[in-house]
Order: C-alpha cells, then structure tokens, then sequence
C-alpha cells in the first residue's frame, strides 16, 4: 500500500488488487474470478494472511467444484489427478504459468487463461508444460555452470556473498537460479548476465537485507531496486569482482555471522503418541497455508529412528520410522541430505516434523514429514570407540609422499587456545578430524568449553559445501570434501600419510595437528593389538561370506563384525592386506562395493606391505 493507506489488508498482490477492482465495479460476480486471484496470490508468495487466505480458501473451493477449462487443461497437461490444494496452485500451476515469461511468452499464458475452447487450452497447456521444461533445463545449466565457478574460484572460502556472471545466461531465469544458490550455501547470491553492462538478480537469507546491501554499493553499481530478499541490478563487467568484495566486506562487519549459520523454528514441543488421526485433522482447518502462515512444526525429542530407505527417482528422499518414549510414527524425510544431520548414524536427539494424515484406499493414517534432525548430546567416543579404532587404522596404510606441511602444536591447551580464536573470528573455515577414541573425548571437550558452535558429526561431513565450522570423528575420506575450508586440525595421532592426502586433495589448506602421546594407543583397547595370521585367517573367511555393495567403507566393517563377531579393526586392517594381496577387489565410488577374487594364486601375508608395516606399527607401539 501506498503511505497513509488504512486499507486493512495491504499485503495484496497485483491479481488481488484487481479483484477488488472487479468486486467494486460488478459486486458479487467478481467472486466467480476468485480462482484467478487465489493461483496469483500463492504463485507471488505474498502474506497468506488477512484477506489473501480468504481470497485462497475460497478460490481452491471454486477450483474443486468445477476446474476452469485452462486450470484443468494445465493440470491434465501436468498429468496431475489429486484434489488441488495451496501446494498445487504453488508448484504446478504456478511455475507453468510463470515459465511462459521466462523463457517463452507471456501472451501463451494470457491466452491460456482466458480461453474456453477446449482444444484451443489443450495446446496451450502443453506448450506452457514445455516452456517449464526449458526453463528446469535452462535452470539445471546455469547453476551447474554457477557451481563451476563457485568451487574453482573458492568463493565459499573467501566470501560472505555469492556473484557469479555468464554472458548467456537467461535473464528470465537467473532469479530462480540465485534463490537456489542462496538457499544452499545460507548466504546472498547474486547472479549477473551479459557482456558489458551486466543485468543481475539477487535473492538474500533473512536477517540480511539485501536492497541495504546494495544501496552500501550504489557507486559501483548502474542502477539497482527491490526490497529485502529479493532486488534487480546492473553492473558494469570490470566492477564485478569489486562488488563481490564490497558486500562480503560489509556482510562480515555489519552484520552477525549467525545470520549465515541454519536454523529451523517450531511452534510447539510434542510427543509422538499425541500425534493422533484427530489431531491431524484439526490442523488441516488451518489451510491454507503459505508465506506468513506456514504449516504447523513441532519438535520431538529424544527422539530415534530406524528402517531408512532412500525412495524416489534421485533416491534423495528417506522413508523411516520415527520412535520418542510414547509411540512409533512412519515418516518420510524430502531431500534429506540438506538436514543438519546424519540420518544413517543418528542415534537420539531432535526432530522437527510437520504431522500429516494420509489416506490410502478409504484408510486414513497418521504420518509425519521430518524438516530437520540434529544430534541433542555430543557423540559418545567410548560407544564408538570399536569403529573409530577401526578407521584409525584405516589411516595407517595411506602412502606417504611429503607433501604436507603440518604446523605441530606441542599441548592441548594452546591448540584449545587456537581453535576458540578460530571460532570467534568466523562460524566457518575450521575442520578438526579425530579419530582415536581416548582422543576423541577431550577432543569434544574442548569444542563443549571453547567452540560450542562447531557441529560434531560421525563419519560423515554435514554442509561440507558451506564449510561450517566442524569436528568429524572417524571421517570417511572417500566422501571428503574440502572445497570451502581454510584449514583442518588432526586432533590425535597423525598418520602423516593422512596429512599428506588431504594436503593432495585440498593444498590451499593450513594442516595443524597436536603432538600425542605415541604411546597411548597401545594402554587402550589391548584387544585390538594382536594382528597376526590366525586372526587375519578369522577376518578372511568374514569378509569371504559378505560380498557386495554397501553405503559405505564403513558400514562393510560395522555389518561384517557384527554378523560375524569378529572385531572392527582386524576386519579393517585385512581389508586393506587382502586387497594388496590381489585376494578382494574394492570399488570406492559413489558405494563401496566388494568382491572376492577366488581365482587369486596363493601368496603369503608378509608378502603385504601393509600387513609387514601395520605389524611392526602396532607391535613396535611406535605410531608415525
């Protein structure tokens, strides 16, 4: 609205606008149009509050009486059969409609929506579908290509902001792309096109304002408008590189580094058993929601959860029980590898769930759709002390080549000093790997008392992509990923062959690691120590009766020791002779696969490098 309007509901969009114009010259009939204003007004994201969740409640009504003959062109087009909701109008009406200006024409959807010639609505349909097809391609290009120039130019390591540039990139679609990119690396992104005066357009997270942001730069850039999340731009091509420079510069003075870090808000702490098939039917009357209004969340805690299997064609959702002190709930996780967590090695914490009533066949059940986990205690190292000996292990047959440089630090509490510093200064740039499990318990220790912010993870690095501050036990290096770190901390006996991976992977990267005790391995664990061949023989026959492929290295070892019962480390050392040896063969891709080479001619076991070197290591209690 405009200054001094007291008009009551102010948060109309343009089609809402018009609606009243309609309703003020044609009174009640403009009603019928309702339908129209109610796609417009999920499809703008606007509040969905006051007067525009009325305009929608009533419009999804209108649309499922008796779809209007573009609506239900548009979602036959979309192969789409369920009752129409505020997610329907959001998701597939709505970017059909919107992708005809974005990378077709706008008149196609014009034309659409005004016609009541069944085949006229038909084709046109059609063509809008594959208008949104392009644009999803056209999308997938630009930020792949974004990517690209995100990881070879280290702007997550160096920036507070993300600005890409490509000279043929869709001005209709950067807009998208660059919500995309926002909403991935938790920071402002901007995405400009052309070749001498360069068009952009930014999306901002919230807390950041985005039009501020860009009013600090007004002497660099063209011209510029919006508000703050979301603002247009122009900038001359030599000033791009300044630009970047000047709003990570001000992001990092002015503004909380916290803004940058996730987040996700709830409305109420729960208990699973009062989730219940009534329960879910009392929040539907709060539909329809959207921006301003979102659907309920609540958090569940001491919370665990079982029977993990990836679902859908990109295998990236999860379907999972969850399980608190009251009851069990069948849920399903939406792009799960975007959570603060690790689904496979979560054992009890907190979940944030949106409760939802299925019905399937005439039978109505009770579901929940996790939002978010995260561990509620820190990791217990002596729990995982079997697994993470094993990894420790794993390290030793690492080649050594020299080259990294590693700036030892003689006692904990200056390496403690240190990783506070490192904390206050940023929430990101700092990895610290641990992976002996006496180690590991003053290695937590010092994060719960001087860097309470860093995540602590098992196996695997969380938003490794964002480079958050972090501590990962028993990292799996086939998954590694260092593209946005500065530096990382070994926080217990360094392998130097472990050191000098990394250092190959990642050589920007500063290597600090805390001189140990080469001794205390050996006083820990005593039963991991005798590696000769009647235990290998054991390990052997184990790792003979469980080919195949697995989610990972690690979850080979903990499934072979547990069907078995043969211990975790011994298995990890034999896979790592029997494989030299030419008796297995490993595959470490996108899984870790196994099979055994029966075929192989006899050898004996010192002819193993490893199994010569990790004896003499081991027994020597002598660990370089």
């Amino acid at each position: 609205g405009q200054a001094g309007d007291s008009y009551g509901a102010p948060e109309l969009c343009g089609a809402g606008i018009a609606f009243k114009l309609a309703q003020a010259l044609i009174g009640e009939k403009a009603l019928e149009m309702l339908d129209y204003a109610a796609v417009a007004t999920v499809a703008d994201v606007v509040p969905l509050v006051n007067e525009n969740r009325y305009i929608v409640k009533r419009g999804l009504e209108i649309l499922n009486s008796g779809t209007r003959p573009c609506f239900k062109a548009l979602l036959d087009a979309a192969e789409f059969d369920s009752d129409i909701n505020e997610s329907t109008l959001g998701f597939v009406i709505g970017p059909r409609l919107n992708a005809a200006g974005r990378v077709g024409s706008a008149e196609d959807a014009l034309r659409l929506l005004l016609s009541e010639d069944e085949n006229e609505t038909k084709a046109l349909a059609q063509r809008l579908c594959e208008y949104n097809l392009k644009r999803q391609d056209t999308e997938k290009l630009i930020l792949e290509a974004a990517e690209k120039e995100i990881i070879e130019n280290a702007h997550i390591r160096n920036y507070k902001v993300i600005v890409v540039s490509g000279e043929d990139w869709d001005d209709g679609v950067i807009g998208i792309c660059a919500a995309r990119l926002a909403e991935k690396y938790k920071r402002p992104a901007i995405i400009f096109t052309g070749t001498d005066i360069l068009k952009g357009s930014g999306r901002s997270v919230e807390g950041i304002d985005l039009f501020a942001l860009l009013e600090s730069a007004k002497d660099i850039l063209v011209q510029f408008g919006g508000h703050k999340m979301a603002a247009g731009m122009s900038v001359k091509k030599e000033n791009v590189e300044k630009l970047r420079e000047h709003l990570s510069h001000v992001i990092t003075e002015y503004y909380d580094q916290k803004l940058l870090f996730p987040s996700i808000t709830y409305d109420a702490k729960a208990q699973l058993s009062e989730i219940t098939e009534d329960f879910c039917k009392r929040l539907e009357l709060l539909s329809p929601c959207g921006n301003a209004n979102p659907e309920v969340s609540l958090r569940i805690d001491k919370c665990t959860m079982g029977s993990m299997r990836r679902i859908g064609s990109l295998k990236n959702h999860l379907k999972l029980y969850l399980q608190d002190d009251t009851a069990r709930v069948n849920a399903v996780a939406f792009g799960f590898e975007k959570h603060n967590g690790d689904y496979f090695e979560f054992e009890s914490g907190t979940v944030i769930i949106r409760p939802e009533l299925n019905v399937w066949q005439g039978v109505a059940s009770v579901n929940a759709q996790v939002l978010n986990i995260k561990e509620k205690e820190m990791l217990s190292p002596r729990r995982k002390a079997e697994i993470l000996t094993a990894m420790f292990y794993s390290r030793l047959n690492i080649k050594k080549t020299g080259l990294a440089k590693v700036n030892y630090v003689e006692e904990s509490e200056e390496l403690s000093y240190m990783i506070s510093q490192w904390a206050d200064e940023d929430i990101t740039g700092t990895l610290i790997l641990c992976d002996h499990p006496e180690y590991a318990a003053g290695c937590l220790k010092v994060i719960s008392e001087e860097a309470p912010r860093f995540d602590t993870s098992f196996l695997r690095l969380v938003h490794a992509e964002c480079g958050y501050n972090a501590c990962v036990f028993g990292l799996e290096t086939e998954s590694l990923d260092l593209k946005a770190y500065k530096r990382v901390v070994f926080y217990d006996m360094l392998n130097s062959g472990y050191a000098d991976m990394i250092s190959e992977k990642a050589p920007w990267l500063e290597i600090y690691a805390l001189k140990c005790q080469r001794d205390l391995f050996d006083t820990i664990f005593e039963e991991y120590l005798r590696i000769d061949r009647n235990n290998l023989g054991e390990a052997y026959k184990a790792i003979c009766s469980n080919e195949g492929a697995f989610r990972s290295r690690c979850e080979y070892i903990k499934e072979t020791s547990y069907a078995k019962g043969v211990a975790m480390p011994l298995i990890a050392v034999a896979l790592d002779v029997f494989e030299e040896l030419g008796f297995i063969n490993i595959e470490q891709k996108t899984e870790f696969r196994l099979t055994v080479n029966r075929d192989a001619p006899k050898r004996k076991l010192e002819e193993s490098t490893f199994y010569n070197n990790s004896t003499k290591c081991i027994m020597s209690r002598n660990v370089k």
